[in-house]
């Protein structure tokens, strides 16, 4: 790949002008990927035309996308799950816990406590009490995750 040198404040960094799409593969010029400054690069690790895909309202286009990658990266999803499995043994104890109780009979879902959504997760908010959770839907529970952390 080739790269420019950029001298800012007297260091030297490097700057792509040819990057290669973490999904597709695509090699091309920095035109095919959009700017973002949070990157090393100074652009997106995905091509626009991914990008669009993975950002359209149509999410069963995206989950397709998805699903395909996973179908072909089975050792990569096994591994990163076995991980995280392995690093929260807490919260997959709590998790199961829930899971059980649910299909049992001993715990039932609730409402979202915050707009009344039938669809709702079950939250912890101390993993050691397994089956005291709060019931909110998808969006007030990733709402709350953003708050806490």
């Amino acid at each position: 790949m080739s790269k420019k040198k950029i001298d800012i404040t007297g260091k030297k960094f490097e700057r792509r002008t040819v990057l290669k799409c973490s999904k597709c593969k695509f090699v091309g010029d920095i035109q095919f990927f959009f700017k973002n400054n949070s990157k090393k690069t100074g652009h997106d690790n995905y091509c626009k035309k991914c990008r669009i895909i993975i950002n359209k309202c149509d999410h069963k286009t995206y989950l397709s996308v998805i699903r395909d990658w996973q179908k072909k990266n089975k050792e990569k999803v096994y591994a990163s799950s076995k991980k995280w499995a392995e690093n929260n043994k807490e919260k997959l104890s709590a998790h199961k816990a829930v899971s059980v109780a649910i299909r049992s009979g001993k715990l039932t879902k609730k409402d979202c406590e915050v707009c009344g959504s039938k669809k709702v997760d079950a939250h912890h908010d101390d993993y050691t009490k397994k089956l005291d959770v709060r019931w909110l839907c998808r969006f007030h529970h990733k709402q709350l995750h953003l708050l806490v952390k």
